[in-house]
Formats: C-alpha cells, structure tokens, sequence
C-alpha cells in the first residue's frame, strides 16, 4: 500500500513537472511568436512606410555618403535612415537574446533586410563603423539572417542590391 501510495505521488509529482515545463515552453513560443509579429507590424505600419520611403530617397541620392555625414546632406532624409538602422538594431537585439522565432524573423524580413544592407549598410555604415557601434550590430543580423536563408537567395539579393547600389552611385545627381 506505501509502495503504491509514493509510486502514484512521484507519477503525481513527475506529471506536474512535465506538464509545467510543456507549457512554460508553449508560453516561450508564443512570446517570441508574438514579438516577431509585432516587429513585423511595426514594420508594415504607416509612420514605419513614410520613414522608409524618405530614407530610400536619402539613400538613392546619397548612396555613398557616409553615415556620419548623412545629416549634412539630407536632415530629414537622415533621419529616416536612422529610424530604419535603429529599427534593425532593435531587432537584432531581440534575435541575439533568444526573444524571437528565429526562422519566423529571417523569412519576414530578410528580403527588405538585404536591400538596406547592401545598399546602404555594408558601404556607407560601413565607411562610419569607427564611430558607428550599430555597424557591428547590423553584420550579426546579416549573419544570423544568412543561417536561415537560402545560399541560392542570398547570393541572388548580393548580387542584385550591389548592382543597383552601383547604378545609385554611377547616376548620383
């Protein structure tokens, strides 16, 4: 009877475990499911588009204009581009801390990620990355995005977004 008593408390007991770490998981899912989402609402948002329309224009005007120089050439085009490098920066935070779904994160944004990047990122952040932590902070974005993407498609945006980069700079005005 003792016997049967402690083996029904310990299946008891390991039943409760396990159902609480089943659900502590399902609720850690969901949240950076959740974030995920809301990072990507963020980004299709109204205020989100318009920064990202005057920061393209910024950045199709300027495509070799340092970072740090950005401003003198282009206030409020700059500081749409800087709206757009914080929103990433963000992101990458959020990615480097486990807080997302990680394959969710890359395949929502990865695309509109390597456009900026290439054009704008890896050459005129890039030209400022002394005084610039974030350059840091958006080449581990591209790395992790690179983890979750496609070699075939990477290399087709590279390829794509550098030539257009070239096509920005060779018709600057």
């Amino acid at each position: 009877m003792i016997e049967m008593l402690s083996s029904n408390l310990a299946s008891g007991i390991f039943g409760a475990i396990l159902g609480s770490l089943i659900a502590n998981w399902l609720t850690i899912k969901n949240e950076k499911i959740k974030l995920t989402m809301d990072f990507h609402k963020e980004w299709n948002n109204h205020e989100m588009n318009a920064q990202r329309r005057v920061g393209y224009h910024c950045i199709k005007l300027y495509p070799d204009t340092k970072y740090s120089e950005l401003t003198n050439s282009d206030e409020k085009g700059s500081l749409s581009v800087f709206t757009v490098l914080r929103f990433y920066e963000r992101l990458w935070h959020c990615f480097n801390t486990n807080r997302l779904d990680k394959q969710l994160t890359a395949t929502l944004f990865y695309q509109d990620f390597y456009w900026w990047y290439f054009i704008s990122f890896s050459t005129s952040l890039k030209a400022s990355k002394d005084d610039w932590p974030a350059y840091n902070h958006i080449v581990n974005l591209k790395i992790k995005f690179q983890e979750y993407t496609s070699e075939a498609d990477f290399q087709i945006y590279q390829k794509k977004f550098n030539e257009k980069y070239n096509s920005y700079v060779s018709n600057k005005p």
